[in-house]
């Protein structure tokens, strides 16, 4: 069963996702797949590691094979932040940006997806299937609610950029990040560039 949009398919084959051994496509762009879109120009493509070596290894790669066949496939780098290597992957006539993710690895699918704050983001794909990590996320997805059962520093500017898409908070999200750590406010600073989970 196909459930990546056909113009998707060239960059999930690239990234080669496996729930078993990583890497691991997480977040928004497993949103829009899951609600039939293709990922956006103004999204990217979180991908995660069980640890450094991994990610290093898919970037070294990914590197090697624009210098192979840079007729079809280029390979651009973006920038390199504390939270995520990023960087441009055109196929043919298509771009997509990925993050290769550093903030978050673990041994397991489960584990990286138990590091997220927001429930409707703990979502994966190996591109034949989806993976839950939280009982709530499906229906966060489906009805747009923004539930956290965890806050963490950058909480905040997702939450903003979630409400900009239409999600609603929750009432209990709402109490847990009005009642939360005061730091989380005054440290609140918002930056585009390093936002690792974009969708």
């Amino acid at each position: 069963m196909q459930i990546i949009p056909k113009i998707d398919r060239k960059i999930v084959k690239l990234i080669e996702p496996d729930f078993e051994n990583g890497p691991w496509i997480c977040g928004g762009a497993c949103i829009q797949w899951f609600q039939g879109k293709e990922v956006s120009k103004y999204s990217d493509i979180d991908i995660y590691f069980k640890n450094d070596a991994q990610r290093t290894e898919f970037v070294s790669n990914l590197t090697k094979k624009s210098l192979e066949d840079n007729a079809k496939f280029k390979f651009e780098h973006v920038v390199d932040t504390a939270n995520a290597h990023t960087f441009n992957i055109k196929i043919d006539s298509n771009t997509w940006k990925l993050q290769a993710i550093k903030l978050y690895s673990g041994d397991t699918i489960q584990d990286v997806l138990d590091q997220f704050d927001i429930n409707a983001c703990k979502i994966s794909t190996d591109g034949h299937q989806f993976v839950f990590g939280s009982d709530n996320t499906v229906q966060d997805i489906l009805y747009q609610k923004i539930n956290i059962p965890v806050i963490k520093k950058n909480s905040i500017s997702r939450v903003i950029k979630y409400m900009g898409k239409g999600y609603d908070l929750t009432e209990d999200a709402f109490d847990l990040l009005f009642n939360s750590n005061a730091d989380l406010i005054t440290d609140f600073n918002y930056d585009p560039n390093t936002e690792y989970n974009n969708e």
